[in-house]
């Protein structure tokens, strides 16, 4: 077992956080994730949106509620299934990928490694472009010389850090066009 007690938020119902939990009961997601477990699951299976909500002991949103009241059972949803998802990862080897408009799927082990990879490029291309825009469309008319010097500086490196990655990228799709891991 992976030895998570240093973060309470992944912390499952063998090791309560520091103090123990609220009133001597673990949180619902630490249930569910027992709930999961012993439901067996198999790789390729869709878990729908409804199991997650029932083993979470929370009410599911419906169109006719108020949008107050199914936002924070949505908030109070994302929060428990962040933990529970955390948990089942760290805890069991077990991945969950959603399905829009269905549930979410237990990653096949044999994809994990692909889908976190697609995933983290994904997101440093979102964080580059967030970047670049972020140093870009700036006010410079309140800057000082040395202020607007330092922007131009920082898109110079923000560039550099991407030509850098894109040249890795390549290098590794090389390497893996000709079998070959020091091509």
């Amino acid at each position: 077992m992976v030895d998570d007690t240093h973060d309470p938020d992944l912390s499952g119902t063998d090791q309560p956080p520091d103090g123990g939990w609220p009133n001597n009961t673990p949180p619902n997601w630490a249930d569910a994730v027992d709930a999961f477990m012993l439901e067996a699951f198999k790789p390729g299976d869709i878990v729908p949106h409804s199991w997650f909500f029932d083993s979470l002991g929370i009410e599911q949103p419906l169109p006719s509620m108020l949008a107050q009241r199914s936002d924070a059972l949505r908030l109070k949803f994302v929060t428990a299934f962040g933990r529970f998802r955390d948990h089942l990862l760290v805890t069991h080897n077990v991945a969950l990928r959603s399905r829009i408009g269905v549930g979410y799927e237990v990653v096949p082990p044999a994809q994990q490694a692909h889908i976190a990879k697609r995933v983290l490029d994904d997101d440093i291309a979102s964080s580059f472009r967030k970047a670049l825009m972020w140093s870009t469309y700036v006010d410079t008319s309140g800057m000082t010389q040395q202020e607007r010097n330092e922007r131009v500086h920082i898109q110079a490196n923000i560039a550099s850090l991407q030509a850098h990655l894109a040249a890795a990228r390549a290098a590794a799709k090389r390497r893996n066009r000709s079998g070959d891991p020091d091509a």
